[in-house]
């Protein structure tokens, strides 16, 4: 590994049962990452099976690399925060990368080159290819009570500029959040923010993110010449228990940054929206009373686990 003082950027990979996965993504970034950029990769495991924990042990000869065990899942937010607490303090910019992905160009070079020549850049990211070579678009407005209860696109009739066309652009793009797959963060404003939130399980760290951040005075981008393949673009919640877990994410996020009048407006909306679709699945009524209670913490997933050994 470079030397501590010289490491520009932590490259923070989570790994849960993913991993080959992991591996790959790592030559990825040693094969398309210019030589004379200085940066470090940091793995986290987070509490995985032992078996999937022992295909990492190659990665322990890798002078780039340093491998973090946790004996708990604490989900996206924690690991990646057990990374940053793993990184060489000095680094100037962490990048936050999931495992499942591939970089198909020099893609830290671009984006820190991009955040070299524009200070008030603390988020940006490159743009997103699917597994089968798709374009994918990665960016999103904030979400709001306005956007839940009327929709985006008839807020853009009212608002054009705020809810522009989602178009994949060709041109460095300010945009209101970044795809949680990939978030180029300068560490400065990262640390000015006190980092990601790991009151987060899985859903909307990356809303909580990028919105802090603005919030703060800083300025998120897409950055198009730096490309990526994300494999599980476009995956959300299916089962019963993500879909609770989403909700948990989401309501909470709602209560952090509009309140609670805004969130029981939203809680009121989602009940009536999920018990309509009774017909479908009885999984509706299940969520519409689990979201009409409020979505509790401690339905969690991360609360029901053991320690690892």
């Amino acid at each position: 590994m470079p030397e501590n003082n010289l490491s520009k950027i932590a490259i923070i990979l989570v790994n849960y049962n993913s991993s080959q996965f992991t591996l790959e993504c790592v030559q990825s970034i040693q094969e398309s990452t210019a030589a004379a950029l200085p940066y470090e990769i940091v793995v986290v495991d987070n509490r995985s099976r032992k078996e999937e924990w022992e295909k990492l042990a190659p990665l322990a000869q890798n002078s780039r690399v340093k491998l973090v065990r946790s004996r708990f899942n604490g989900g996206f937010a924690l690991g990646n925060m057990l990374g940053v607490n793993a990184a060489t303090a000095s680094v100037e910019y962490y990048y936050f990368l999931n495992n499942d992905c591939l970089l198909k160009n020099d893609v830290l070079s671009i984006l820190h080159q991009f955040c070299e020549q524009n200070a008030s850049v603390a988020l940006c990211s490159g743009l997103m290819y699917g597994p089968e070579g798709q374009v994918q678009v990665n960016f999103d407005y904030f979400p709001s009570l306005a956007s839940k209860l009327l929709g985006t696109s008839l807020l853009r009739l009212f608002f054009p500029k705020k809810f522009p066309p989602k178009r994949v652009p060709s041109q460095p793009l300010a945009v209101d959040l970044l795809s949680g797959s990939s978030m180029f963060v300068r560490a400065s404003a990262f640390r000015q923010i006190g980092g990601l939130d790991v009151n987060y399980f899985l859903f909307c760290e990356e809303e909580d993110l990028a919105l802090r951040l603005r919030r703060a005075g800083h300025a998120v981008y897409l950055v198009p010449e730096a490309h990526f393949i994300h494999f599980e673009s476009g995956s959300g919640p299916k089962t019963y228990p993500m879909q609770r877990e989403f909700y948990i994410s989401f309501l909470y996020f709602y209560r952090k940054h509009y309140g609670i009048g805004a969130c029981w407006v939203l809680q009121l909306f989602l009940f009536f929206k999920l018990l309509r679709k009774f017909h479908k699945s009885t999984d509706y009524v299940r969520l519409a009373w689990f979201v009409g209670r409020g979505a509790p913490v401690r339905a969690s997933l991360r609360l029901q686990q053991s320690l690892a050994d």
